[in-house]
């Protein structure tokens, strides 16, 4: 009888084996099962802006297509491309409208969540542009999801955000909405220009805890959990914190600085367990 191993060095592009492990991914991502859980794991291969099951916002110098050969696009991708100074662009999934998932300790809610995104850009230069990676409320494939001052809107999220100003770092944040803005971790993680990178959160529902984690595209760094920098079961308890607040994977970027930005993402997934039937 053979026997596999799964290794994280032996995977590519997909999902990262230490983030996913001993979640339902086949039930939630594939078979869609409710009854177990749900999720989004979008097609990168042929995605486009009508059919990709997501919403966009571009302003009129930006655009948000499919990644060709020559761009890297094998295996799929999208590239979200700002050229001009203020100008920006995002890409929402669940329809711009939905807002599926949660992380809650409310009584009923507490279930697991796990997010994913590859991404690579090609500006880490202090003042040329910024972005943000990971779940917000719906609605944001819109003007000023990130303000001209390089903010995030005032809205219910948590992910990853590269300041405009912030060079080559990204930092580890949430906020809800009407609230301060909490840096998990400013600086976080460094990052280089035309990289690949993966990034992902996970809600553990029975400590109450989020923790984010970190790996290279190429798994020459493996994919692994920060646990030092920790959204606790205070934090969530806070009235700061998106607590039960529906949120849907949002990938939001714009320019500082009238010069071309590319932000590619090569995989992006979230996952919930099962929340019993209202």
């Amino acid at each position: 009888m053979d026997l596999l191993n799964k290794h994280e060095e032996q995977q590519g592009n997909g999902l990262s084996y230490e983030l996913w492990k001993n979640f339902p991914v086949v039930e939630s991502l594939a078979l869609r099962d409710l009854n177990v859980g749900y999720g989004v794991y979008p097609d990168l291969v042929s995605f486009n802006t009508t059919s990709g099951g997501a919403a966009t916002y571009t302003d009129s110098s930006s655009t948000i297509a499919q990644l060709t050969e020559a761009q890297g696009g094998v295996g799929g991708g999208i590239r979200v491309f700002n050229t001009a100074d203020n100008e920006e662009a995002s890409i929402q999934w669940c329809g711009g409208a939905g807002s599926p998932f949660r992380i809650s300790n409310v009584a009923g809610e507490e279930r697991e969540l796990v997010f994913e995104c590859r991404f690579r850009t090609d500006v880490i230069t202090d003042a040329k542009a910024g972005f943000f990676i990971g779940l917000a409320e719906e609605g944001l494939a819109a003007a000023n999801t990130i303000t001209d001052a390089g903010a995030l809107a005032d809205k219910d999220a948590i992910g990853f955000h590269r300041l405009e100003g912030d060079g080559d770092t990204l930092d580890f944040v949430y906020q809800k909405a009407g609230q301060t803005a909490q840096t998990v971790k400013a600086d976080w993680k460094t990052i280089a220009a035309s990289t690949w990178y993966h990034v992902g959160l996970r809600y553990n529902a029975t400590n109450k805890t989020v923790r984010a984690y970190f790996g290279t595209g190429d798994r020459t760094t493996a994919m692994r959990a920060d646990d030092t920098n920790i959204v606790t079961s205070a934090n969530i308890d806070a009235a700061t914190f998106p607590n039960s607040e529906g949120l849907a994977p949002l990938v939001s970027c714009k320019n500082a600085h009238a010069d071309d930005h590319n932000l590619d993402i090569g995989l992006i997934a979230c996952g919930q367990a099962a929340i019993a039937a209202t």
